[in-house]
């Protein structure tokens, strides 16, 4: 059975950390009391138990924290998911159908001063 990696809380009161996110590697800020990311690197974890920054959860409390920490990351994935726009014609795209046609653009000329004369 292989163990469970010790999670840290915020001692100090606010830190900075790289993690993932579903946009990709952030630099997130944590308040006192916050539980550190999962995905925090090791290195970095180090540095700040070594400054005092942060400290380990006792694992009474570990259990309940990871199961609050996966959730957040499961509904993130999910609001970010859900916020990603899709690429212009690919509703008509996926249907079969050709994508839908903007009005035509107006002809358009620009003059000497900067400005659009139609």
């Amino acid at each position: 059975m292989a163990t469970e990696p010790t999670m840290y809380r915020v001692t100090a009161p606010y830190i900075t950390v790289k993690t993932m996110t579903p946009d990709g590697m952030q630099i997130r800020g944590l308040h006192a009391g916050a539980p550190v990311p999962l995905d925090v690197e090791q290195a970095s974890i180090d540095h700040h138990v070594a400054l005092g920054l942060i400290e380990p959860i006792p694992k009474a409390q570990a259990q309940a924290v990871r199961a609050a920490l996966e959730a957040d990351m499961e509904a993130e994935s999910a609001v970010s998911a859900a916020a990603t726009p899709e690429p212009p014609g690919a509703a008509g795209a996926a249907q079969g159908g050709e994508p839908a046609a903007g009005p035509p653009a107006a002809a358009t000329t620009p003059s000497r001063s900067g400005r659009r004369s139609t």
